[in-house]
């Protein structure tokens, strides 16, 4: 189950970071302020970057808080996080065509909010998976055991 939720957090995170650009491209031009698709990236590069600094930040914080209070303390950040971006990034697709500046502040909480669980998933991951047991399938993935026959040179 925790893959499956966090591939869904990685697929929400892909499609950001393809189409808010292109989104707020025609925005922009839809309020009238043009600008150039390179600014428009670097604009939501630096948001994303710094909404992901603080999403991991405050994720393994309140993480670390929680510990003592209940042992399901990072389920329920990463819950939180998910439920709590959707309004955020909506609000974004409803606010763009008449403010991009309150767009951008609302994509960046977004953003943040869906970050919460980078930190958290790989603390759940080591408690519910012995680290035996989680070698062999992310070898697998990662095509680690058998690159070297399939590929020559490696």
């Amino acid at each position: 189950m925790t893959t499956f939720g966090f591939t869904a957090v990685a697929f929400v995170a892909g499609a950001l970071a393809w189409w808010a650009p292109s989104f707020m491209s025609a925005a922009l031009q839809f309020e009238g302020n043009p600008k150039t698709d390179a600014k428009i990236s670097f604009i939501f590069g630096i948001i994303t970057c710094m909404a992901g600094i603080a999403g991991v930040a405050i994720g393994g914080e309140v993480s670390q808080r929680l510990k003592s209070v209940t042992s399901q303390g990072d389920p329920l950040i990463c819950a939180f996080g998910l439920l709590a971006c959707c309004p955020f990034l909506f609000g974004a697709l409803v606010v763009s065509r008449h403010n991009s500046a309150v767009t951008w502040i609302l994509i960046f909480f977004g953003e943040t909010l869906l970050c919460l669980n980078w930190s958290v998933q790989a603390d759940i991951m080591m408690v519910s998976v012995s680290a035996r047991a989680a070698y062999l399938p992310a070898c697998l993935m990662q095509g680690d055991l058998i690159a070297g026959h399939v590929l020559p040179g490696c």
